[in-house]
């Protein structure tokens, strides 16, 4: 089993405790690690997250899980990984969206739990586990950047990407 460096310290989930769009923003750059059997791993750079706040008639049950909770729900027939998290008591989630691997850029929800073999089992887990972490610092503010895209959900607080 592999296991993280000493020096490599997961992201807790309290950091999901605060403004949705700002932890959102906060993962850009960060290290989404996932362990694999056989002593494999998948590293990936978080390229690009969605921010979602407040219920509304097509949400992901896993909006209303406890902040730093992993939710994992299948939309148009893919998986899409999310981290749920809580601002003035309402539900809330940043989901991602891209990731940069080794191999190249990974566009698209679907595409990133692919890639990094994610499927429902990890639904209802805290982001603080052996099998899926964060790790790692952001990017400077500077290279954060938000994409507005329209027919989208009332709900959607807005695409952070970094460059």
């Amino acid at each position: 089993k592999t296991e993280r460096s000493s020096n490599e310290d997961q992201l807790p989930k309290s950091f999901f405790e605060q403004q949705v769009e700002i932890a959102a923003q906060y993962l850009l750059g960060r290290t989404i690690v996932r362990n694999l059997s056989g002593n494999r791993q998948i590293r990936a750079t978080i390229k690009e997250v969605a921010a979602w706040e407040g219920q509304e008639d097509s949400s992901p049950e896993f909006l209303s899980y406890a902040p730093g909770t992993i939710g994992v729900y299948k939309a148009h027939g893919q998986w899409i990984l999310g981290v749920s998290a809580k601002h003035n008591g309402r539900p809330a989630c940043v989901t991602i969206r891209a990731l940069e691997s080794k191999t190249g850029i990974i566009q698209g929800p679907g595409k990133v739990t692919k890639h990094l073999s994610v499927d429902d089992s990890f639904d209802g887990n805290p982001i603080e586990n052996p099998r899926l972490w964060i790790c790692g610092e952001p990017v400077s503010e500077d290279r954060m950047y938000q994409r507005k895209k329209d027919n989208v959900p009332g709900n959607c607080k807005g695409y952070f990407y970094f460059k």
